[in-house]
């Protein structure tokens, strides 16, 4: 999630996600960007980015693959 997100209420669904999958004990993983940007993965070259990126794309070697 990009915590400077410019979509209106974008972030708010993200959040009432989140809780529904709390609230049926879902396991999810859950990457927050603080000070990214919406699209951060293409905007935002910092460590936090690489870091996510590289979280994703070890999910999707494991599960997909």
């Amino acid at each position: 999630m990009a915590g400077q997100d410019a979509i209106p209420r974008l972030n708010e669904s993200v959040e009432r996600f989140l809780a529904a999958a709390v609230r049926a004990h879902l396991t999810i993983d859950f990457y927050l960007h603080p000070i990214g940007e919406h699209g951060f993965d293409r905007r935002n070259r910092d460590a936090r980015t690489r870091a996510i990126i590289e979280a994703t794309l070890a999910f999707v070697h494991r599960y997909a693959g």
